[in-house]
């Protein structure tokens, strides 16, 4: 949680356990006249994973592999409405080995309130 601050937790935190290659998809409402930072982490052991964000009419609004494989995005949001967003364990440049690696993905949410 301490990539969060300054924001303040939601309190829901998102976990799935993914093997190389899989994705996973969150719908969540955010409220607006908010500030946001989503986080999403898989430890030192899944190392960068990929994940998009998606407005209600499915319009891509951040791809972190666009911006260096970041961890976490921070946006502000006009207007309450739905996004989806799409986390991937990338397979590695190596392919599949015969034990496909696993492990647990953490998705957070944080806030700021725009207005002071």
């Amino acid at each position: 949680m301490k990539n969060l601050e300054p924001f303040r937790f939601n309190g829901s935190l998102n976990k799935v356990l993914l093997s190389r290659g899989e994705s996973a998809e969150l719908s969540l409402i955010l409220r607006g006249g908010k500030k946001y930072r989503i986080l999403v982490d898989g430890g030192s052991v899944m190392g960068a994973l990929s994940f998009k964000i998606y407005d209600r009419h499915q319009t891509l609004v951040f791809d972190n592999s666009k911006h260096d494989m970041a961890q976490y995005w921070d946006f502000n949001i006009g207007a309450t409405q739905e996004y989806h967003i799409v986390v991937t364990y990338p397979i590695s440049d190596e392919g599949y080995s015969d034990v496909t690696t696993r492990g647990c993905v953490a998705l957070a949410v944080g806030f700021l309130d725009n207005n002071p």
